[in-house]
């Protein structure tokens, strides 16, 4: 994969010890799965420090090291190369094994619904191409890094993930993915603590575009105020657009919610999806331009859209002990939340909807107006019981009882199982949501445990 010398070329760095001419097969960062003969990256960070494993790492015969400190090496001949930032080297390394591939690369950010995107457009295109994406949500510099050195000659298309909550994030992705293909979903009020505002997101988000030097194509919703006009921008660049509500190359129509389903028109072709959620349209919108930009029929794409299952947190509807779960747990912000309260509404049932709702995290100075507006939202759309979990849920908690809803907040997620335990009847709808670091998740795991 890498020879030692194109290893010290990408990363600026040092060698120490006596090594021989040799090629690693592989860049690994995990002791837990590294093979032999791969190269062992010493990655750190807040809570761990990779220079622990060494000793791990060439007992399990790698072949080099990557480190930033020097280390101690009393019985081992390896060959050991010094730079000052392992991850920076660590994406060099992915930058340019992914430059060594002329295959269309797909790079798609945005605000809400991007893991579920990816894996609709994965699910559409697969169907045609030996495909790679990223794992789940890698899709930070170290997951976007593992997957790019993942690439290989079978690969004949890749699907990237970009996220961020910083400024710059998705410059350095878009810079080493190097995507043929950018897409862009929406703009909304996501990690405002550190970008601010939905100008900040914008100006973060459409980085995709701009810092991308083999762009060729740009995909976006021209629904998005923030993004109606960005094609203008790029008169040299092919532009795919997609919307529910203004013209476009592929507007969805008639869009109809049945049972568990959402069905929809792109032009005289009709399609459905496993959802009650109106902004999933949104993103089959993507797989369906995109399959179509790779000549994928459309028979094939209505297959994959109608045999999609939603990636585990994100809308999955359940049955537990005859009471209905949507599991949307993965993580929160406005226009997510929105979106999960469009679905209960439409949710086909006779029974009282419950909302469990975890705070909202990294919306710095908009937390308190955002959380008011989930609980005002939460009346209008037909929850009985708002359940809260965090400081910040106690506010939506409060609005929420203005409003005519039936409010507890709770600082243990046990009393909330308790609760739904001793009150939910069959036929009962529970939405349980919050961001990522409240664990929401647990609440769901602990109800398919008990029976009621």
């Amino acid at each position: 994969m890498f020879t030692i010398e194109e290893i010290l070329f990408c990363t600026n760095g040092k060698i120490v010890n006596s090594y021989p001419a040799l090629r690693v097969r592989g860049v690994s960062t995990d002791t837990r799965t590294i093979r032999p003969g791969d190269l062992f990256v010493a990655l750190s960070g807040k809570n761990f420090d990779g220079h622990q494993f060494i000793k791990n790492a060439i007992s399990k015969k790698a072949s080099a090291l990557l480190v930033s400190k020097k280390i101690l090496l009393p019985h081992a001949r390896i060959p050991t190369i010094i730079v000052e930032d392992t991850l920076q080297a660590y994406c060099a390394l992915a930058k340019y094994h992914r430059a060594r591939f002329s295959i269309p690369v797909i790079a798609l950010t945005g605000s809400v619904g991007k893991t579920t995107t990816k894996e609709l457009l994965g699910k559409v295109l697969s169907s045609h191409f030996h495909l790679l994406k990223n794992f789940q949500t890698e899709n930070n510099e170290i997951g976007v890094a593992k997957t790019l050195l993942q690439l290989n000659n079978k690969h004949s298309l890749a699907v990237l993930e970009f996220g961020t909550n910083h400024f710059g994030e998705i410059e350095r992705l878009a810079r080493m993915g190097q995507p043929t293909i950018a897409i862009l979903t929406n703009i909304g009020d996501s990690h405002l603590e550190f970008l601010k505002n939905r100008q900040g997101v914008f100006k973060e988000k459409s980085n995709i575009f701009r810092c991308s030097p083999r762009l060729e194509c740009i995909v976006y919703n021209s629904d998005d105020d923030w993004l109606a006009t960005i094609g203008i921008r790029y008169p040299k660049t092919d532009v795919l657009r997609f919307s529910i509500d203004k013209k476009s190359h592929y507007q969805a129509k008639n869009i109809t919610a049945k049972g568990m389903r959402i069905t929809f028109q792109v032009g005289s072709e009709k399609f459905s999806l496993k959802t009650l959620s109106k902004e999933n349209v949104y993103n089959a919108l993507v797989a369906i331009a995109l399959g179509r930009k790779f000549r994928v029929p459309y028979a094939q794409i209505k297959r994959s859209l109608w045999n999609f299952r939603f990636p585990k947190g994100r809308q999955n509807i359940l049955k537990v002990s005859g009471r209905w779960v949507i599991d949307d747990t993965y993580n929160a912000n406005p226009a997510s939340v929105s979106s999960a309260l469009n679905a209960l509404e439409l949710f086909p049932s006779s029974g009282k909807k419950y909302f469990v709702f975890g705070d909202m995290k990294e919306l710095g100075r908009s937390s308190r107006t955002a959380h008011q507006r989930v609980g005002r939202l939460s009346a209008d759309k037909g929850v009985k019981v708002l359940l809260a979990y965090g400081t910040w849920s106690r506010i939506a908690s409060e609005q929420a009882c203005k409003h005519g809803v039936e409010s507890h907040h709770y600082s243990r997620q046990e009393k909330i199982v308790e609760y739904l335990m001793q009150n939910t009847l069959p036929a009962d709808v529970i939405l349980i949501k919050g961001s990522r670091g409240m664990r929401m998740e647990h609440i769901v795991n602990k109800l398919q445990a008990c029976h009621f």
